[in-house]
């Protein structure tokens, strides 16, 4: 009988631990979500797909979970758009034209952990790592 009742104990105490966990986060689910979309690995003709970079969850306020991909284009502005979002809305990605302007698209897209965003911009480019960077792809949840 005692061994019965620790064994219906035990998923509790592994769903506790795990909460407190981050590996149980809302910001690991989120940053899988991230990584699974196709479009955190497609890439397109004229379009060099340079490397990558997360948000860091390190601090105890983290910022939103993002993944931003640095990409050298070749091609016409206008060309990549064109790529870029086909593939988006292939993949299940609205277009938001309510943020559109020359440098900057975005898109959205609903999933269990919410709402995530991308956003293709020629203006807001945070690859260091890569300075040959013109344009950016950010997916991000918030």
């Amino acid at each position: 009988m005692m061994h019965h009742r620790t064994t219906t104990m035990v998923p509790p105490l592994i769903l506790c631990a795990c909460l407190l966990l981050s590996g149980c986060s809302v910001h690991v689910r989120q940053r899988d979500l991230i990584r699974r979309d196709p479009m955190a690995s497609a890439t397109w003709d004229g379009i060099e797909f340079l490397g990558f970079k997360e948000t860091e969850d390190d601090n105890p306020k983290p910022p939103p979970v993002a993944m931003t991909r640095c990409f050298n284009m070749t091609i016409p502005l206008e060309d990549a758009h064109k790529l870029i979002f086909a593939t988006a809305a292939q993949n299940g990605w609205r277009e938001d034209n309510s943020i559109g302007s020359r440098t900057t698209r975005a898109a959205t897209k609903k999933n269990t952990a919410g709402e995530m965003s991308l956003f293709v911009s020629t203006a807001i480019i945070r690859c260091e790592q890569h300075p040959e960077t013109n344009l950016v792809l950010t997916i991000t949840f918030g």
